[in-house]
């Protein structure tokens, strides 16, 4: 019987006075949607929230890009955003109790940190 893997909890950023310098130092954009765990393993395709939330059925295009993945197993860890027109995140669509992904008019992408 195949069992899903463990969950793994996403280093979180912390609080600085002011960000690092030096060379060897980049920064991250700070998206505004949801953190995502995107797991791939023997069982099969889930999102885990950082919270260890399955938020799989959420979000089925996610889910169908890891598929395409040429690959057997990953971890990514990422970030479920919704944009409008001018690729501007929308956080408020991604909250409301009316959000429905397979038929909302603004995209809905997965931004991985690799």
């Amino acid at each position: 019987m195949l069992r899903a893997a463990a969950f793994i909890e996403p280093c979180l950023p912390s609080p600085a006075d002011k960000p690092p310098s030096g060379t060897n130092w980049i920064h991250e954009i700070k998206h505004d949607g949801y953190r995502l765990m995107a797991r791939r393993d023997p069982v099969g395709i889930r999102l885990i929230t950082r919270r260890g939330n399955d938020w799989t059925q959420r979000y089925p295009l996610v889910v169908e890009a890891v598929n395409h993945l040429k690959v057997r197993s990953c971890l990514i860890d990422g970030e479920a955003v919704c944009c409008d027109d001018r690729a501007l995140t929308i956080f408020k669509v991604l909250c409301s109790p009316r959000y429905q992904p397979a038929s909302h008019e603004v995209n809905v992408a997965f931004a991985a940190r690799l």
